[in-house]
């Protein structure tokens, strides 16, 4: 997977649409930002850039059918370590859910205005540039143990008992760790908005309700097991794991 180091003004942009006039036009405004902005309209030329060079943020709308949208945007996630901001006219909460259930950062509805839409693109690489230096200091304790569960935290990768491997969004990364520092007690949905959730998200993706179901959705469905997330009703969440601990990074 790449590593990066970049601030938000020094990012490099991968736009992924069919549009060529309008991945061309909006490339045109995010480099008055000092974004380094590509534009592409298949799976196949994002794929060669990513041979090329790294890219940080990719802008993509749904290039493809169903499942094999879901299947790109993972792999943009798992194997490029890029973040990701679906920009689509499909704005159905249903299309929104799907997308961030896949790995994206955020969603924004087509028509959208550019400021909000720079707006977000630097939230995102704001906070993805924070966890790539948390996890540099902290690198002999980038993965967390609970109960034969492995949360990488390098790669923002959930990893099963049996092996298998769960990519997480930034927000559900935050969600997961927020858990994991306080197990066995319980938090408010204000405590987890606070410490889970960074600002400047819109009320949709505000509701921690959402984002503890699509946490608990993404880990059953590959598991097929209930999570260690339970609700408290009228109050909150907690945790149930029984023994959480940092495990130490080899070393060579």
């Amino acid at each position: 997977m790449w590593t990066s180091h970049y601030s938000p003004t020094s990012a490099s942009v991968l736009i992924l649409d069919t549009d060529l006039d309008f991945a061309s036009s909006l490339k045109i405004y995010l480099s008055r930002f000092s974004l380094h902005v590509s534009a592409v309209t298949t799976e196949d030329a994002m794929l060669n850039v990513f041979q090329q060079r790294q890219v940080n943020l990719v802008i993509m709308d749904w290039v493809l059918a169903g499942s094999e949208c879901l299947d790109l945007l993972q792999k943009i996630r798992v194997q490029y370590g890029a973040h990701i901001i679906m920009l689509s006219a499909r704005n159905t909460c249903v299309d929104r859910v799907m997308g961030l259930k896949a790995g994206a950062d955020d969603y924004i509805g087509k028509p959208c205005d550019p400021s909000e839409l720079i707006a977000r693109i630097q939230a995102v690489l704001r906070r993805g540039s924070a966890i790539e230096g948390i996890t540099h200091v902290n690198a002999g304790n980038d993965v967390v143990c609970f109960d034969r569960w492995e949360l990488h935290k390098d790669s923002r990768i959930l990893l099963s008992p049996t092996g298998m491997s769960i990519p997480l969004s930034n927000a559900e990364f935050r969600l997961l760790d927020t858990f994991l520092k306080s197990p066995g007690r319980l938090c408010s949905r204000d405590q987890l908005m606070e410490k889970a959730r960074g600002r400047g998200m819109d009320a949709f993706e505000r509701s921690i309700d959402l984002l503890v179901s699509r946490l608990r959705h993404k880990v059953t469905e590959v598991t097929n097991e209930p999570f260690f997330i339970k609700t408290i009703r009228g109050a909150g969440y907690m945790f149930d794991a029984k023994s959480i601990q940092p495990k130490l990074a080899r070393e060579g």
